[in-house]
């Protein structure tokens, strides 16, 4: 009852929201009665970083061990556990240190010029890439995300971004259907993109196939969340990434997917 009440209070201050708020609950409801859970040849961690680093011509697990690493984790650990309790956002939207890390490896690797994510909530994954950005001493990063619906919600979106990491960061608030496409002409390539927003069959393909025609080379694409439907097998079989590998989240009962085009 309290979130209809939410969801109703949006309606004479936004309407325009209020539609995406209410096709968002709409189509989860969907997939849950019509989506059967892929079945997702996953890739032990060791294996997956290696062959992720042969892609990208150098040895992940290097960068995996950096002080910048270890700073950004125990930012994030300590920012984790003094959150108010009035905080609007489950834990369970945090993302995965696994995910994190990787991400982090990534972009220090890679140095990516751009780097595009749908999905902020408290911006953990957000925090690791801006370190690694601003360690490589460039790049800028672009979320996409309508929070959920709670109290102060906008003001918890990114909470855990270090300050001094903030001036790379630019907030898209906005559904990524609506928000993406737009942001994606006027930035031209990207150079890594992260989904981590509605995780639906729907929304998955739809962000995957936009950001496709605006991949740079060498890019790569995370999916996170993909174990409830097929999106991400769908989208690799037409998009024909060099690499494409599942990996399973080390804290929770989840999937994410990693492409490398090349």
């Amino acid at each position: 009852m309290q979130k209809t009440i939410q969801l109703l209070s949006v309606l004479p201050r936004r309407p325009v929201e209020f539609v995406d708020r209410l096709a968002a609950v709409a189509e989860v409801k969907l997939d849950r009665f019509s989506r059967r859970p892929p079945q997702y040849a996953t890739t032990l961690w060791d294996p997956a970083i290696r062959g992720i680093g042969a892609g990208l011509g150098t040895e992940l697990s290097a960068y995996l061990g950096e002080s910048g690493l270890r700073e950004i984790e125990e930012h994030v650990c300590k920012g984790t556990a003094a959150m108010p309790q009035d905080a609007p956002f489950e834990s369970f939207h945090n993302g995965d240190s696994r995910l994190a890390g990787l991400l982090y490896a990534i972009c220090r690797i890679m140095k990516p010029t751009t780097v595009v994510e749908t999905g902020t909530c408290y911006g953990v994954s957000s925090a690791f890439i801006l370190k690694a950005l601003q360690l490589n001493g460039a790049g800028e990063l672009h979320s996409v995300d309508l929070p959920p619906l709670g109290n102060s919600a906008d003001r918890f979106v990114g909470w855990l971004i270090p300050a001094e990491l903030r001036s790379r960061w630019t907030l898209h608030r906005g559904t990524s259907r609506r928000v993406l496409p737009p942001m994606l002409r006027t930035l031209g390539k990207v150079d890594l993109f992260l989904h981590d927003s509605l995780h639906t069959y729907s929304n998955i393909l739809m962000e995957c196939e936009v950001v496709t025609s605006h991949l740079n080379r060498p890019a790569a694409v995370i999916v996170d969340d993909i174990q409830d439907n097929g999106a991400f097998l769908e989208w690799t079989c037409r998009a024909k990434p060099e690499l494409s590998v599942v990996v399973k989240e080390l804290k929770k009962e989840a999937l994410f997917g990693v492409a490398l085009f090349l």
